[in-house]
């Protein structure tokens, strides 16, 4: 299957391929996406803040953490 990039910016993806340091067009096509939908996701939980009641003890959360990366 062939790829079409009739609509994308040509100077904008050469210049994301030069900077990434990765090897295609496809490569940096993806890692956009994946990145794009990851903030997208954040901004959708961002607008529950204040709407969703939470219940816990965020220290204890905290403490319990591993941050030695062992677990």
């Amino acid at each position: 299957m062939q790829q079409h990039y009739d609509q994308i910016n040509d100077q904008l993806l050469e210049s994301a391929l030069t900077v990434s340091g990765l090897e295609s067009k496809d490569e940096v096509i993806n890692l956009a996406l994946a990145q794009f939908l990851q903030l997208a996701k954040q901004r959708k939980l961002l607008e529950l803040q204040g709407i969703i009641a939470w219940e816990g003890d965020l220290e204890q959360l905290r403490s319990a953490r591993d941050f030695d990366g062992t677990h």
